[in-house]
């Protein structure tokens, strides 16, 4: 029997500005795993990108071979169309996992967490 374990990571969460609650479109969102190496550089690679919807909703997922480190990336790429925001980066950690759909073979299913933002308006 060939193959590694793996699993789903799922974040999904909703975009809003900080100044008055009102949901924030097309701001893109990029997921990258994470690894630290004892004694070395912390290192990423993209693994999934979306875009907010009209509503501020925004889903990412990364398959992955069990790492739980994400860094997560929201960035405002329309211009002023609706409004200008601070880009916000941040961590994402699935601590002890719980997975759903598992095919009980290499496949865990996926973990879900949800993450809601609030950008602060650019100055």
């Amino acid at each position: 029997m060939y193959g590694s374990p793996h699993a789903d990571f799922i974040v999904k969460g909703n975009i809003v500005s900080a100044a008055d609650n009102k949901p924030i479109p097309d701001i893109i969102v990029e997921m990258r795993i994470l690894w630290t190496i004892e004694g070395q550089q912390p290192a990423t690679r993209l693994t999934a990108t979306d875009f907010s919807h009209y509503n501020g909703d925004y889903r990412v997922t990364a398959g992955a071979e069990y790492n739980l480190n994400y860094q997560l990336k929201f960035t405002d790429t329309d211009g002023a169309l609706y409004g200008q925001y601070e880009t916000l980066d941040t961590t994402i950690v699935f601590q002890d996992p719980v997975f759903t759909n598992g095919d009980g073979h290499w496949y865990s299913g996926y973990a879900e967490k949800e993450l809601n933002i609030k950008l602060k308006p650019k100055k």
